[in-house]
């Protein structure tokens, strides 16, 4: 039976209680939460420690995983890597529109997610905090996540608020294939025994331009850290309150997992590290990533990225219906969030956030995300509008066919 969200007691003053607590400690007593620090680790145990007074110790685990230092710098190489490509097309240039065409691969794979050599940089290690609700007789998983660590405003976020993110990475690609290009057309004209003197001055303008945006991701190490309020206190606090809900209200056909994942500045680390341990439940698995949620109406993203990816129809489905009674709206953002990682690996996912009167969201790079600029009346709602979205996706796996199965850290003949 679906539960009237509107009128369960643990929507008013209690919940309102424990979100500004939340705040308080993770974006007021910690001055920032960035990933390899002290206040990261101290992020991740009093969220455990929330998590287990919620969903009771059993429930709730704490799983290391090794992070890379500076997912930027991987990326600034990458892009740095086409002075190279100039240098060899000089003497060589078709040898250098081959070797240029695996470095724009390379780039292009980091941009979609797939860091290829991610492995190359040092590693710290963080940690995913997870808890489970079970249901009765589950037949999906829905995992709501939201990372924990906060972000800093460095140059090339600086140039990413001012150019916008998809713009930036557009052009940036745009300057990888036209180097490339440049270094084929070149090694034609040389192979038919003729030059073109203006095709190495277009080639090296290109390749400055790429070696510019590079060393401005070398520089991402350097900024100021932010409290990360909005980002992503707020999503940690929305589900932490919906998880104290679901406790008390549980679904009857759907497990919830509640994950906070660390490191997710560094190329969603947390996150990349449980859909790769648990990608055998990727086909009952539904999951809802949710920051920034703390300075407007609920929003729920469509379609997000530098290279647009777009959201499960079933979850934009249950989010268009739940919107009806939550004031919710439409977005798409212009940045990757969660569920653009998971929607790269086959999830089902959508990413919740929040908007304001003109349908804009927040940017995670804010200098101003401090308390004074959230609301937990906001967070609250968004809360809301997710345990909204998760009872009709819990009605909707009731009513299709299929087995039961045991959730994560269970095993019986049901399980995939």
């Amino acid at each position: 039976m679906t539960v009237d969200v509107s009128t369960s007691p643990g929507i008013g003053p209690k919940a309102m209680q424990k979100i500004s607590e939340d705040l308080r400690y993770l974006a007021g007593f910690l001055p920032h939460r960035v990933a390899r620090t002290v206040e990261e680790a101290e992020a991740a145990d009093y969220i455990e420690s929330r998590l287990r007074e919620i969903l009771g110790t059993e429930a709730v685990e704490s799983e290391p995983f090794e992070a890379p230092e500076n997912a930027f710098l991987v990326r600034g190489s990458i892009m740095l890597e086409f002075v190279v490509v100039s240098l060899i097309a000089t003497w060589w240039p078709l040898v250098g529109a081959a070797y240029g065409a695996v470095v724009a691969l390379l780039l292009v794979a980091d941009l979609m997610g797939f860091p290829m050599l991610e492995g190359l940089v040092p590693t710290f290690t963080s940690r995913n905090i997870m808890g489970i609700q079970r249901a009765p007789a589950p037949r999906r998983m829905l995992v709501f996540t939201a990372h924990y660590d906060s972000g800093m405003l460095t140059p090339i976020q600086r140039l990413a608020e001012t150019v916008g993110t998809r713009r930036l990475y557009l052009l940036t690609v745009g300057l990888a294939v036209q180097v490339v290009g440049a270094c084929l057309v070149e090694g034609i004209f040389q192979y038919r025994g003729g030059t073109v003197s203006a095709l190495a001055a277009y080639r090296w303008a290109m390749t400055w331009g790429l070696a510019a945006v590079g060393i401005l991701h070398f520089m991402s190490g350097r900024g100021e850290p932010s409290r990360g309020a909005n980002f992503n206190a707020s999503g940690v606090a929305a589900v932490l309150a919906l998880a104290a809900r679901l406790r008390e209200h549980p679904l009857r056909h759907c497990d919830a997992l509640f994950l906070f994942p660390g490191a997710h500045r560094e190329g969603m680390a947390g996150l990349r590290a449980f859909l790769a341990r648990y990608k055998a439940w990727k086909p009952v698995i539904q999951l809802v990533h949710v920051e920034g949620v703390g300075m407007g109406v609920p929003a729920y993203v469509t379609a997000e990225g530098e290279l647009s990816r777009r959201a499960d129809p079933d979850l934009v489905s249950a989010a268009e219906r739940a919107a009806c009674s939550r004031q919710a709206v439409a977005v798409e953002l212009h940045r990757p969030a969660g569920a653009w990682s998971a929607r790269a690996r086959g999830y089902a996912a959508i990413t919740i956030t929040s908007a304001d009167s003109m349908n804009r969201t927040d940017l995670p790079s804010s200098g101003e995300d401090s308390l004074g600029a959230v609301s937990e009346q906001r967070i609250l709602d968004a809360a809301c509008f997710i345990e909204t979205m998760a009872r009709l996706l819990d009605d909707a796996a009731g009513a299709s066919a299929g087995e039961t199965f045991s959730g994560i850290g269970q095993t019986d003949e049901n399980n995939p």
